[in-house]
């Protein structure tokens, strides 16, 4: 199942009423029990729509220059669809590298608290208050999108 960025389109759009039926598919909602007013381009369907129109015109016009063209369509459509995959497909490294950014993170706020028991300047509390903070912020992001891989990893 493709769940990568999808391009979506008001049905019912005139530049696209002939391409519905072949290239589009009604995107349903995450519980499947209703259809959302949007359709979906497909790449498999585009891919077999390119595929069936390379051969009808490798048929009736062989090896014309606009066959060729169908074929270069159809290899173009084919990586594309292989990218797609792999670009949906959740990065386990990339959730180990944020779980070792937000311990880095951590680490870096607990130096500066050690740092700030040895002065009592105003200063230095205060850049040690902002680094803190800074980090504490910064973890909550990274927090954010390891959740977000966590749940994608969970779709797949």
């Amino acid at each position: 199942m493709y769940h990568a960025r999808r391009w979506e389109f008001t049905p019912g759009a005139p530049v696209l009423a002939a391409l519905e039926d072949t290239l589009m598919t009604p995107s349903v909602d995450p519980s499947g029990s209703s259809v959302v007013p949007t359709l979906v381009l497909d790449p498999d369907r585009i891919v077999d729509t390119i595929r069936t129109l390379r051969n009808r015109i490798e048929e009736r016009f062989p090896g014309s220059g606009l066959g060729q063209l169908c074929s270069s369509l159809h290899e173009i459509g084919e990586h594309t669809k292989t990218r797609l995959d792999r670009v949906e497909r959740p990065n386990e490294e990339l959730g180990g590298y944020l779980d070792y950014c937000s311990e880095l993170l951590s680490l870096t706020s607990k130096l500066a608290a050690l740092y700030a028991e040895r002065f009592s300047d105003s200063v230095v509390l205060q850049a040690v208050d902002e680094v803190e903070t800074l980090t504490t912020g910064l973890s909550r992001k990274i927090w954010q999108k390891i959740m977000m891989l966590d749940a994608r990893v969970g779709e797949a």
